[in-house]
């Protein structure tokens, strides 16, 4: 009798306290939700205090059978499962069967070693160690991203590159490749695989039943969502079976573990404030320079607002979409979990947060706008003459991203690929800012404004080079067409000349269709840019190089 009575004054309170979500709000959030109706869609939850205020699911986990989506449906959450890996590797540190700043041929006495600072595991949890991408060399192999593929194989792919996309801890660039090569170390730290580790240490203890790395490609999940893509009028299956590299990737969970996980950051069950400290932790360069790269977790402020420090993540993979992101001073996490590819998570995050914090918000963007005004306050006036020596076409020497600066009547622009343009205030002769966002700042450090910086809150510089376009007859694209071979790859890559561009050939396929921007170089979205060299005596095409953030400075020689 005295436990029924405690039962149900229990089930009163959890009543209570889920009512602290009123009618008008849940119905402005099934409204935010409302177009998953038969479709692929989502999981939610918002916890405040370490009590789950709203829960709920909306759309189909399995369109063939209608099956619908509930708090148990399983997820891959893609790159959310990086903040479970690093969790692995503090966990290890506080065994003492690791040190973060050991270099990582202690364990993989195969990777090569590199000039300059070494690779350790510290420049892996935070993406300071300048690998390139396993992904994206296959991409350029022109394989498929669903083919049968593990840890072992993103291994040997990663130690055939004899380069680095930048000298160790130079800057921060996000790759997959750091954290697949972090499962690796579990594994030989520890002596069990990072799946068995993971569910020892951590998804046991905190009740997480449903949570696990895929290892294994046969494996059976109940209750797992399928991943899709529309198409047109349609939806079809996007979801890969095959690939199980983990560490990255590769976690499963649903709605009900992920707030069990979530918890663990006020209360620390598992690993107690040091592992929450580690996670929570942000990286730095070599030169000292803060990034906001955690453990596994962005540590940053929700739209650069001072008032609302956050951690978070999301994961990004074939059908799959999920976001973990937990706002600090206000002890408030969201947690999507999606298998419909069309999910854009920031975008639900964005109508979602105000239902919850709006005064906050409104109190934050007031005194953001008034120190907006007094930035602005700082500015200087320049005449034509010298905004005109920041005009001209850019181009980012990383990636190959294409941007003007222009004058429209006395206002200078920032003009993206697109047509979109933001206005530019200039803060002095050599700095201008976005009009609105001063904390963006495109910065010219040489006297014939030939080069610029793009920073935004002076993080993560993006580097800038003015170009001269250059176009291409047909019979002046025949010069580049040969094969080229990349040892670092061990692929070749065929270049046909078209009417305007080139087209790639990866194993007879097409890769790419590339297009010329300036002279010897040709690009596209999403795939970097390309510079082809010479002899310096003849001027013959003998190879060129592929830069991009995924696999920068990559040397394709003509193939004898």
């Amino acid at each position: 009798m005295r436990k029924l009575f405690l039962l149900l004054v229990l089930s009163l309170y959890c009543s209570k306290v889920l009512s602290q979500i009123s009618l008008e709000t849940e119905t402005a959030i099934d409204s935010i939700f409302s177009h998953y109706q038969n479709k692929p869609g989502c999981a939610i939850a918002i916890v405040k205090d370490g009590v789950t205020l709203f829960k709920k699911a909306y759309g189909l986990a399995n369109l063939a059978f209608d099956v619908p989506i509930n708090s148990h449906t399983v997820f891959d959450v893609a790159s959310d499962a990086k903040q479970f890996t690093a969790a692995c590797i503090f966990l290890l540190e506080q065994e003492g069967k690791l040190k973060l700043d050991d270099p990582i041929q202690k364990y993989l006495p195969e990777f090569p070693v590199y000039d300059g600072d070494p690779i350790t595991i510290r420049n892996l949890l935070h993406h300071t160690s300048g690998l390139r991408s396993y992904l994206s060399t296959l991409y350029s192999k022109n394989l498929y991203w669903g083919d049968s593929f593990d840890n072992s194989d993103a291994l040997k792919i990663l130690i055939r590159h004899k380069d680095l996309n930048f000298p160790t801890g130079t800057r921060f660039y996000y790759s997959n490749s750091n954290y697949a090569l972090l499962a690796s170390i579990v594994k030989k730290a520890s002596g069990v695989s990072l799946g068995r580790y993971a569910r020892q240490k951590l998804f046991v203890p905190l009740g997480m039943t449903s949570t696990f790395f895929k290892q294994e490609r046969d494996t059976v999940v109940k209750n797992i969502a399928t991943g899709y893509e529309s198409a047109g009028d349609y939806f079809k299956q996007l979801h890969y079976y095959n690939a199980h590299v983990i560490g990255d990737g590769g976690l499963h969970t649903n709605l009900e573990d992920f707030v069990r996980w979530s918890n663990n950051f006020r209360n620390g069950t598992v690993g107690g404030d040091e592992l929450i400290k580690s996670m929570m932790s942000s990286g730095s360069l070599a030169n000292g320079d803060k990034i906001a790269y955690a453990g596994g977790l962005y540590n940053e402020r929700y739209r650069n607002m001072k008032d609302f420090p956050a951690i978070g993540h999301s994961g990004a993979w074939a059908g799959f979409r999920s976001l973990f992101y937990k706002f600090l001073d206000q002890d408030l996490a969201f947690i999507i979990l999606s298998n419909n590819a069309d999910t854009n998570v920031w975008v639900l995050l964005d109508q979602l947060m105000p239902l919850f914090l709006e005064d906050e918000m409104q109190k934050a963007q007031s005194e953001a706008m008034g120190r907006v005004e007094q930035n602005m306050g700082e500015t200087i006036k320049l005449t034509r003459a010298e905004m005109s020596r920041f005009c001209g076409e850019y181009y980012n020497t990383i990636t190959g991203v294409l941007r003007a600066i222009e004058m429209q009547g006395d206002t200078i622009f920032y003009k993206r690929s697109d047509g979109r343009a933001t206005p530019l205030i200039p803060m002095d002769s050599n700095t201008l800012t976005f009009e609105g966002a001063p904390f963006v700042k495109l910065t010219f450090n040489d006297s014939a404004y030939q080069s610029m910086v793009f920073t935004v809150n002076d993080q993560d510089p993006a580097p800038f080079k003015k170009y001269d376009k250059r176009t291409y007859s047909e019979a002046e694209l025949k010069e580049f067409e040969n094969k080229y071979y990349s040892e670092d790859i061990d692929e070749v890559h065929e270049i046909v000349a078209l009417k305007t561009g080139l087209k790639v050939l990866a194993r007879g396929k097409e890769l790419v269709h590339l297009e010329p921007f300036t002279k010897d170089a040709f690009r596209a979205e999403h795939f970097g840019y390309i510079v082809f060299y010479r002899d310096d005596n003849k001027g013959k095409v003998t190879g060129f190089t592929r830069y991009d953030d995924h696999l920068y400075n990559l040397k394709f020689e003509l193939q004898q």
